[in-house]
């Protein structure tokens, strides 16, 4: 018997009853971020005001957009939507520090408020220290991303020398056949939308070359 781990587990399970979840819509809200996980989890991502519905709009977009076809890449596509939503991050908080300066100083022109930070702040400065490594990021994020496309589609051109067996125990498909669609998730879906047809990756033999026959008929 093991007194100390007995009670332990009693202490547990007496809290668990009395658990119900957060209750403040503070915790509610954390609650709910915490709940969001991609590849890149949500709690990395968002900072206090940021929408995960957002967020996870860009992330559908941008997979759409890259169709990574493999697991590492679709890892490398995460890192150019962390980096796009950083910049834009940057570029929210500069529209946020101006309208302040423009409520600030009762204006409404923003030569003045810009005017009024450049002189009384450093907050501009550092700022578009932040959005110019974000830029940055982002570039190179995606390069990386073209890069490793391009590694692998001469890594599968190359293989295609191998005997059928031995392409489709690397790749996982025929190497007469091409995918379609991308590397997905389960939560690769927009807000209502029912369904995304060719999310998953799938593989279709490419299309056949016109024969003579059906030129003429289109002729």
């Amino acid at each position: 018997m093991h007194p100390v781990s007995d009670l332990h587990a009693a202490a547990s399970r007496e809290n668990g009853t009395q658990s119900h979840g957060p209750v403040t819509p503070e915790g509610k809200q954390r609650s709910s971020q915490n709940a969001v996980k991609h590849g890149l989890s949500a709690r990395r991502l968002l900072v206090e005001g940021e929408s995960a519905e957002d967020l996870q709009y860009l992330r559908v977009s941008w997979m759409r957009q890259l169709q990574p076809h493999t697991p590492a890449e679709r890892e490398v596509a995460e890192e150019v939507v962390a980096a796009e939503w950083r910049l834009r991050r940057c570029q929210e908080a500069e529209a946020s520090l101006l309208s302040a300066e423009i409520r600030k100083l009762n204006s409404e022109s923003i030569g003045e408020a810009f005017k009024s930070l450049a002189e009384n702040s450093r907050a501009l400065d550092l700022l578009h220290r932040y959005m110019t490594a974000a830029q940055r990021d982002f570039d190179r994020a995606l390069k990386r991303f073209h890069d490793v496309i391009s590694r692998r589609r001469a890594e599968e051109e190359s293989d295609r020398t191998l005997n059928v067996e031995g392409y489709k125990h690397k790749w996982g498909i025929h190497p007469d056949h091409v995918f379609v669609g991308y590397c997905g998730r389960h939560d690769d879906v927009l807000p209502n939308e029912p369904e995304l047809p060719g999310i998953l990756t799938a593989a279709l033999p490419p299309p056949k070359p016109p024969t003579p026959e059906t030129t003429m008929e289109r002729a």
